[in-house]
């Protein structure tokens, strides 16, 4: 919780909130490393992730932002291996979207 105290309210003590701010700031993807032992994708974000929240198929991969020649590859599919939000998420990717990338 960056460092922030946590105290301990008692059950039934509850302190009604006097203000309210939403977080609208989106998290965003501030670095990422694909294994290439076990096709993990490794996602680092600015601030958590809800992870129910991530369409594996929305993430594209890009082999470098400066090539004369720019590889695009959409992932077809995945799993999202980390359980609880954070701002670090693993993702696997499919056999044949890594067997793609390998090449």
């Amino acid at each position: 919780m960056n460092g922030n105290r946590v105290n301990e309210i008692q059950n039934g003590f509850a302190i009604l909130t006097t203000n309210f701010t939403q977080d609208k700031t989106n998290p965003e993807l501030t670095a990422f490393s694909l294994d290439m032992d076990t096709g993990i994708l490794h996602l680092t974000f600015s601030e958590t992730v809800n992870t129910s929240s991530i369409t594996v198929e929305s993430i594209t991969l890009l082999n470098q932002a400066t090539s004369n020649f720019p590889i695009m590859l959409s992932l077809s599919g995945g799993t999202v291996l980390t359980t609880m939000d954070s701002t670090m998420i693993d993702v696997e990717i499919t056999k044949m979207d890594f067997d793609t990338i390998k090449r």
